[in-house]
Parts: structure tokens; C-alpha cells; sequence
């Protein structure tokens, strides 16, 4: 390392390295692990102002670092949005929720909510919802207005893998 701090030997700088360290305002980086101090280092850009294009099959990790994804087919952008807006047009989902509650028929109070399009019992005193929108207070206010003790509302996010899978299921299929 040199007095700067800058490696010395022919080696290319990671990009991640080069940002921190060069003023740069945009970068692109392949696969999170690979560059010094992963995703907390692009958090930390992120805060600082600076454009990060990351390229990575680490589906998770992608969630967790990024505002925006970006989905190719053949060379091509096959979907770009939020996780949650990719999750619309590929899983059809709105805004899924898992509540547990007792003390009424909470699958028909839910149903009772405009908006929700679907609500599944998955045992043990939960329920999964999916509505047009964020229906959280409504259902809260409408559990505990019929009589019935909320223990968990929660809203779930839509993981960015099962969005590719499906995806790439349905490629498959129409082809």
C-alpha cells in the first residue's frame, strides 16, 4: 500500500475501493462479496449521493441493497422497478399482509375490508392477506371493533427470488 493508501501492485482496484477513495459518483460492481466491505460499503454510498450498479445472481442480498432491480432475458431488461412493483406484475400481489388474531371469525372480518382480495388461513391463528393496497389500520380497527384481540399485524415483503423464479417459469412455459 502506498502512503495514500492506494494498493500498489498492477492489480485493478475493486470499484467499490475506487469510489471511496477517487471522488467517483457512480460505479458498477460485480457481486456484493467480492468488493471491500460488501453491502455495507454500498449502503454507505448510497448515503453519500452515489449511483451503484451492482450486478449479482445473491437475490437476497440484491433486496437488500438496492432501490431498484432490474431483470434480464436474453440481454435484455426484461422488468425494473422496486421489488414490490416487480412482485405486482409477476405475482400478481398488492400489498400482502400476515395477521394473528382470535376471539372472532377473523378470516370473514378481513374479508369484510375494501380492498382485500384474499385472505388465506395458514394456521395457528394467522392469516395471510393480500389487498389492492395497505389495508394495516383497517384491519386492526375492524378485528378490534368486532370483539376480537390483535396479537401480530405485519407487512410482508415480496422476496425478490420468488419474483425471478416465477418469472423465469413463465418464460419457460411460453416458449
Amino acid at each position: 500500500m502506498s502512503r495514500s493508501g492506494r494498493p500498489t501492485d498492477d492489480k485493478p482496484l475493486p470499484p467499490l475501493y475506487a469510489m471511496t477513495h477517487g471522488g467517483i459518483e457512480s460505479t458498477a460492481a460485480d457481486e456484493i462479496t467480492r468488493d471491500i466491505g460488501g453491502e455495507v460499503k454500498i449502503r454507505d454510498l448510497k448515503k453519500a449521493g452515489v449511483a451503484v450498479l451492482l450486478s449479482s445472481h445473491l437475490l437476497d442480498r440484491v433486496q437488500s441493497v438496492c432501490d431498484r432491480v432490474a431483470l434480464f432475458n436474453k440481454g435484455k431488461i426484461a422488468l425494473m422497478g422496486t421489488v414490490v412493483e416487480l412482485a405486482n406484475q409477476v405475482l400478481g400481489a398488492g400489498h400482502p399482509l400476515l395477521v394473528e388474531a382470535s376471539g372472532v371469525d377473523v378470516a370473514s372480518t378481513l374479508k369484510s375490508i375494501e380492498g382485500v382480495q384474499q385472505v388465506v388461513d395458514t394456521g395457528q391463528g394467522a392469516w395471510r392477506v393480500v389487498a389492492d393496497r395497505d389495508v394495516r389500520a383497517a384491519a386492526a380497527q375492524h378485528i378490534i371493533a368486532a370483539g376480537g384481540s390483535l396479537t401480530r399485524l405485519a407487512e410482508l415483503q415480496p422476496s425478490l427470488e420468488e419474483v425471478y423464479t416465477r418469472y423465469f417459469q413463465e418464460q419457460r412455459h411460453a416458449a
